[in-house]
């Protein structure tokens, strides 16, 4: 789910029905789907920082798109075929723009790593996690934070590893999941 501060909107991606809805955050009522020819199973969405695009991680078809909210701008596609080169995706499950929107950072969740992206799609670094990419997250500072199934790393925007917690939540089978990061405090919330 991202949510729009300026248009009091929450766009919502649907896994199974290949689109992004948005919805009157006041009230909840549909407003529409927007326009995105070729999506195909969104997973994790983010508005960008100037709330003019949305980025959607697509993992069934590899790739990134970028979609205008207002429809102003054709969508594009970064990625759309499964790879493990530099800029290339397998199962990108999630995606988070740099505080300054200059940047897209993506859970390139087969491919054991975090990427970091131009807008125009040109690879920038990774980050390599030593285990699948579940979730992630980019605070303020810019500083990356992504979980696998035990641990959660901590990288500077520059991609140099800060912390690196083993989660200890793996139980059955479970694995850390979700991630969310709390502005006013910095503190980090993993879903387990």
């Amino acid at each position: 789910v991202a949510v729009s501060r300026l248009s009091s909107s929450v766009f919502t991606s649907e896994y199974n029905s290949h689109r992004i809805s948005e919805f009157n955050q006041s009230d909840g009522a549909f407003v529409r789907v927007l326009d995105t020819p070729g999506l195909v199973h969104p997973r994790a969405i983010c508005l960008s920082p100037n709330e003019i695009t949305l980025a959607v991680a697509c993992a069934s078809n590899h790739c990134i798109k970028l979609i205008s909210v207002d429809g102003s701008v054709a969508s594009r596609t970064m990625g759309n075929e499964r790879g493990s080169g530099d800029g290339q995706f397998n199962t990108p499950l999630d995606v988070r723009f740099t505080p300054d929107g200059q940047q897209l950072v993506v859970a390139d969740c087969s491919n054991n790593r975090v990427q970091c992206l131009a807008l125009d799609g040109s690879f920038m670094r990774k980050m390599p996690l030593g285990d699948v990419a579940v979730a992630m997250a980019v605070d303020a500072a810019g500083n990356i934070i992504a979980t696998t199934k035990k641990h959660v790393k901590v990288f500077s925007p520059e991609g140099t590893l800060l912390h690196d917690r083993l989660g200890g939540l793996e139980m059955g089978g479970a694995a850390l999941g979700g991630l969310a990061i709390d502005p006013s405090s910095g503190r980090i919330a993993v879903g387990d």
